[in-house]
């Protein structure tokens, strides 16, 4: 009988500390290249990932000096261990409109109430 509520005790203290891990999300963008001319393209990409199902499309910031193109979205769900993780991929065409030092601002998303923000890109 002692064994069984130690069994017991242990199997309950493991799977508490197996809920109690979140993973933590990751928001970030990057470019693929960091100098273009006037008429040449840059493709964006926003990346999502951590333990959240529904990834929403992230909100660009005001790209007033850039046309943009939505380029697509890839998705990848992963289960190792007992751990979900989900990751998305936002790519936007960017194409400058002026020339000189120009700043990408912050993308945002909202995921579970917290809101996340990328770094500037120049």
């Amino acid at each position: 009988m002692r064994y069984k509520v130690a069994f017991l005790l242990i199997a309950i203290i493991f799977l508490a500390g197996q809920i109690g891990i979140a993973q933590e999300i990751t928001f970030s963008a990057g470019v693929d290249r960091t100098q273009v001319s006037l008429n040449e393209q840059i493709v964006l990409t926003i990346q999502v990932s951590g333990n959240v199902q529904n990834i929403p499309q992230p909100q660009l910031p005001a790209l007033k000096n850039f046309n943009v193109y939505a380029s697509g979205r890839t998705q990848n769900f992963s289960f190792v261990n007992g751990q979900t993780s989900y990751a998305a991929s936002f790519n936007y065409v960017l194409i400058p409109t002026s020339t000189g030092q120009l700043t990408i601002e912050p993308a945002e998303i909202t995921l579970e109430g917290k809101t996340y923000r990328t770094n500037p890109i120049n």
